[in-house]
Parts: structure tokens; sequence; C-alpha cells
């Protein structure tokens, strides 16, 4: 019976701690298109990511560990790919004051290669996504770059999860946000790129006072039994 008490208090615990699955977000059925990067730096392509209120129905911020995308060059080529937070106005489109949260170094191997930010093993970066912009989701936007690679391109995709009509492209030298828009048939009538994230949300205070209280209850339980 007391093996039985730790048991249910270390399920409580996990349930209060992970009661969502490390997949936030998930774009990742390719489309048959690409966008192409500069590889200078002065061109950033944004993309909006719509989280379910399903996975956060709290509408708490978002701890994201990683972020996986699929980028397409020739084989043999090499740069960096820098990973940018942008915040969300009140109109729900991109604001320019962005932040860089990671650069990595790839080296491609073949045409199409899965490039991910973070180790999944602990948070990259934290976000509060806008929860008014589009009703049951939490959006937030996230902006690619390319360095010292003189072609790379973003694959699309679109789907499983829900996507805003556009994309957006970030001239730093024009200082200006555009619209990236499909051109039509045969491609899918909204711009998104194949992107994976891996994530949770910040427990809320309750949440830790339900943890501590747990961690106190365990080790009186644990006094008892010693």
């Amino acid at each position: 019976m007391k093996c039985f008490r730790i048991l249910l208090i270390v399920g409580t615990l996990l349930s209060a701690t992970t009661a969502f699955g490390d997949g936030i977000y998930n774009n990742t059925i390719p489309s048959g298109a690409v966008t192409g990067l500069t590889g200078s730096q002065s061109t950033v392509l944004i993309d909006d990511v719509l989280v379910p209120s399903s996975r956060n129905p709290s509408n708490s911020a978002l701890a994201i560990n990683s972020v996986t995308v699929e980028l397409s060059a020739a084989p043999g080529a090499s740069g960096q790919f820098s990973l940018y937070l942008f915040p969300v106005k009140s109109d729900g489109t991109p604001d320019p004051n962005f932040a860089l949260i990671d650069t990595v170094s790839v080296a491609f191997t073949s045409p199409f290669q899965l490039v991910t930010f973070g180790t999944g093993a602990g948070t990259l970066f934290t976000v509060d996504p806008n929860f008014t912009a589009q009703p049951g989701f939490g959006l937030f936007y996230v902006g690619l770059s390319a360095s010292s690679i003189p072609a790379a391109d973003w694959v699309w995709a679109n789907g499983p999860d829900a996507n805003l009509p556009t994309a957006y492209l970030d001239n730093l030298t024009a200082g200006q946000i555009f619209l990236n828009t499909s051109p039509g048939p045969p491609f899918p009538p909204n711009v998104s790129y194949y992107m994976a994230i891996d994530g949770s949300p910040v427990p809320e205070p309750a949440t830790l006072l339900l943890l501590a209280s747990g961690l106190v209850a365990l080790m009186k339980v644990s006094r008892r039994l010693g």
C-alpha cells in the first residue's frame, strides 16, 4: 500500500509537469516548392507558428527546446543559418524587432537536409504567444536567414498543423517586411515552411505549487518508510 501511495504521488507530479507532449508544432508535409535564402543575411524568411489551444489550454508561455527545418542546397555546399524570433504586432503580423535565437553551421551531404536548432535537452528560448490574432491558437513568428552559402532554400510544407494564409520576407536592406504569397496551382494556397518544434507550456504558479506539495508529501512518506 505504501508503494502504491508513492507511485500515486510520482504519477501526480509527472502529470502536472508533462501533461503535454514535446511536439508543440508540426508542419512537415512537403508541398513541392521552396523559397530561396539569399545567403547574405540581408533577407530573413518568416513563417507563422500556430500552436493549437489543445496543446496549451491555459494560454501559458512556451518553453521551446528545439526547432527543426528542412533546407535545400547543392551537395557539398556549406554555410551558416540563423534562427530568429519575431514578436507579433496587434494586427497579427510580425514585428520587425526580431531577436537572434541561434546560429548553426551546416554542410550539405544531400540536396535536402534537416537542420535542428537546439539540442532538445534544455530550453532554447521562451515565447509568449499572441492568443487573439487567431482564435483557438497561440501565434508567434520564426525567421530564418543564411550566410556564406551561395544558394539555399527553405522547403515549403502544408500540414498537418494549421497555418495563416501567408508567410513573410524581411528585407533588412530596405527595412521592410513583405508578404510572401503562393503563385497558385499546383502549389498550395498559402506559403508555409517545413518546421517541427519541440517544447511545452511553462508551468503556472498553481502547477508549481502542486509540484512542491507533492514533493513534501513524498518526503513524508519516505520518512515513514525509513
